[in-house]
């Protein structure tokens, strides 16, 4: 009787207490209007595990940035999706891929569709931080997202998800900043430039 209490605590204990969550403490994605791009912040609950994986060929931990043309929020998950920033894919290419749902599908994608670009990143112990150009992820100006992330593949209850919006100011707001660059700069020349 006291090994079948044995046992059946260790059970408890392994289905329990080994179990990890792999976790988003916080996420950023900033515009860089000068390089045209998107910088992206991830910063975990652990150091993640991108390189090991399963016997089916899971990562062990990974992450994916879902994106919406439409800017619906929340969005279908399966329909509703347009580009995808696969982490997941991070252990077998050593890079993070962007992917177009509405290209056909490429070996290893998870039907995610073609890859419309791969992008190099730095992960500096919990944080992660990697950069997208804007045509590849907003290409109508604005895109809503939801980020997820998974262990081994699942994305269960004790995962977490993530919905934002990413505005690129309107033309004439670019304009204005152009605009107010060039007057800085010019006035900047002249004082240079000025006897004294």
């Amino acid at each position: 009787m006291r090994k079948l209490i044995t046992v059946c605590l260790m059970t408890v204990l392994f289905n329990t207490g080994y179990v990890k969550a792999f976790i988003v403490v916080s996420q950023g994605i900033t515009q860089d209007f000068l390089n045209q791009r998107f910088d992206f912040t991830i910063t975990f609950d652990q150091v993640p595990d991108f390189y090991t994986f399963d016997s089916v060929g899971r990562q062990t931990d990974s992450f994916q940035y879902m994106f919406d043309a439409d800017c619906k929020m929340p969005f279908n998950h399966s329909s509703d999706i347009d580009i995808c920033v696969r982490g997941e894919e991070i252990h077998s290419l050593g890079y993070i891929p962007i992917r177009n749902k509405s290209l056909p599908n490429e070996p290893g994608c998870g039907g995610w569709g073609g890859m419309v670009g791969m992008v190099p990143f730095v992960l500096d112990g919990k944080t992660l931080t990697f950069n997208v150009g804007f045509a590849l992820i907003a290409p109508n100006g604005q895109s809503t997202y939801l980020l997820e992330t998974y262990e081994h593949g699942i994305n269960s209850g004790k995962n977490y998800s993530i919905w934002g919006v990413t505005p690129i100011p309107e033309p004439a707001t670019l304009l204005l900043l152009g605009l107010g660059a060039a007057i800085f700069r010019k006035n900047s020349l002249r004082s240079q430039c000025s006897p004294r």
